[in-house]
């Protein structure tokens, strides 16, 4: 059975385990005459009407109901310029933009977005780089275990490299010894 430091090292372990990394968000921020929002998303957005799939609207504020992201513009719609075709389309003039982070301005002037973030999370380790990680630490408690009892750590023996290979040293007295006369030999010759 775990004692008490065996319970709350395999806690320690189990909680690294299962965190779930941070999630990661691009930023874009809008700012124009016409209005202006601010939304999140889990990666680079693609291209359609915000929030899209894992998006938030974070604020929002002028005389727009809906927000269209197309290649290289964002059109600010409410039902009224729909019917006369007067919403406002901030055009930036390159493809992409949506895609990277930065400051851009649309071509006319009158509208900036910021995009800022990252749509990748922080690296997670494999399982097996954790599952060679929990080995190892346990070959050192192991180790540690058997070095606190008395016993050496490397097995049930240790071989003195001036002895034959068939003589092994099983206790601490006797290690001692061998290494006095091991000495002794190493001085006469």
């Amino acid at each position: 059975m775990l004692g008490k430091r065996g319970r709350a090292f395999l806690a320690v372990w189990a909680s690294i385990l299962l965190t779930a990394p941070a999630s990661a968000a691009v930023t874009y921020t809008f700012t124009s005459d016409d209005g202006d929002f601010t939304f999140t998303s889990p990666a680079f957005f693609e291209g359609g009407n915000i929030p899209g799939p894992g998006g938030a609207v974070l604020s929002h504020s002028g005389n727009f109901d809906e927000v269209v992201f197309r290649s290289s513009d964002i059109l600010l719609v409410n039902p009224g310029c729909l019917s006369n075709d007067t919403c406002f389309d901030a055009a930036f003039l390159e493809n992409g933009i949506f895609q990277r982070t930065g400051t851009f301005f649309a071509s006319d002037g009158d509208a900036k977005i910021v995009i800022s973030g990252s749509p990748t999370a922080a690296p997670v380790p494999e399982l097996s780089s954790w599952a060679l990680l929990a080995v190892g630490l346990a070959g050192l408690g192991f180790a540690r275990t058997r070095r606190l009892r008395g016993g050496p750590a490397g097995g049930r023996g240790t071989h003195s490299p001036l002895l034959p290979s068939s003589a092994l040293v099983t206790s601490a007295s006797e290690a001692r010894e061998l290494a006095h006369c091991n000495l002794l030999q190493k001085i006469r010759s």
